[in-house]
């Protein structure tokens, strides 16, 4: 689907490198890779590890292999969780706020 917002612009997801269909969450990816990243962020816990390297190579083929390096490559390209759609406002809220306390109790725990 092109449009005047990707017009222009490699349909090339950014995640995993198949095609694309255009900018979901502020990035350009395919609609797996988008429906991978809402149903992550709606999941209750989203405490995910890698059981490899933490490094996982992310590609069309291998995208389903390590959850947690795809969701942090999702993050990681600016994917953005608060464009997400009929989620009520006190969910998203709670979620972003579990995730600033994660973030928080994890630098806290750096020696200093």
């Amino acid at each position: 689907m092109i449009t005047k917002r990707t017009a222009g612009l490699p349909l090339i997801c950014l995640v995993c490198g198949g095609v694309a269909r255009g900018i979901n969450y502020d990035v350009m990816t395919c609609m797996p890779c988008k429906v991978f990243f809402r149903r992550h962020i709606l999941k209750s816990d989203i405490n995910l590890r890698c059981q490899f390297n933490n490094n996982c190579k992310i590609t069309q083929k291998t995208r389903s292999i390590c959850s947690a390096c795809r969701l942090k490559k999702c993050f990681a390209l600016g994917m953005n969780l608060q464009l997400i759609r009929h989620w009520s406002y006190n969910k998203l809220k709670s979620k972003h706020n579990q995730l600033v306390k994660n973030k928080i109790e994890n630098e806290s725990q750096l020696p200093k």
